[in-house]
């Protein structure tokens, strides 16, 4: 009896180990959370590990995400600067890329997808903190590895138009190759939408 709760235990923390890797050793096929928001609320949780050791390619990927949508976004020193790049968002900032849309944000994203016709201009960032009337964030962000340098990001935003009391979600399913010194979109496709 000890024995096969020994066995049980060690294959439960050993899974548990390598859903959390984040290194080129990465498993096929895991989800790993990245982002999750605590009760449908604004609290936004990010799996600190993963993006402290993930490799600079999946920064940039997530990086490129978080974009278009904030996690807990407020300005630095409670007011916006003249041209809107002190708003600290907390995945952007946990990346090490600054504030969002700054130009170390931007810099990051156009050396990684320097070679993707798609994304090598882009130039389009979330700059609206969480109060703000009209917002886009995020409440979930998953990262799973398809094959030795393809990989799938899982991530849904919400929207709100206060002023119009209109408000939805969307749902994405994105993939990216990731190369020694590149990454390169495939698809980001909508999933699924709607409205609250």
């Amino acid at each position: 009896m000890f024995r096969k709760f020994t066995f049980v235990l060690i294959l439960v923390l050993s899974f548990d180990c390598l859903c959390w890797s984040s290194d080129n050793d990465t498993p096929l096929n895991v989800k790993i959370k990245v982002l999750w928001k605590v009760h449908e609320g604004r609290d936004v949780v990010l799996n600190e590990d993963y993006l402290k050791n993930a490799p600079d390619q999946i920064k940039a990927i997530l990086g490129y995400i978080s974009a278009f949508a904030g996690s807990e976004c407020w300005w630095q020193n409670d007011q916006p600067n003249a041209d809107l790049t002190n708003l600290k968002c907390k995945l952007t900032w946990a990346l090490g890329l600054g504030f969002q849309g700054s130009k170390e944000h931007k810099d990051f994203l156009h050396y990684w997808f320097r070679h993707d016709p798609k994304l090598s201009e882009f130039d389009d960032y979330n700059t609206v903190p969480y109060t703000a009337t009209n917002q886009n964030t995020l409440d979930y962000l998953n990262v799973q590895k398809l094959s030795g340098d393809v990989y799938k990001i899982e991530y849904k935003t919400s929207w709100v138009n206060a002023r119009d009391d209109r408000g939805g979600y969307e749902k994405h399913e994105a993939k990216f190759r990731v190369l020694s010194d590149q990454v390169i979109l495939l698809s980001d496709a909508l999933a699924q939408q709607g409205r609250y």
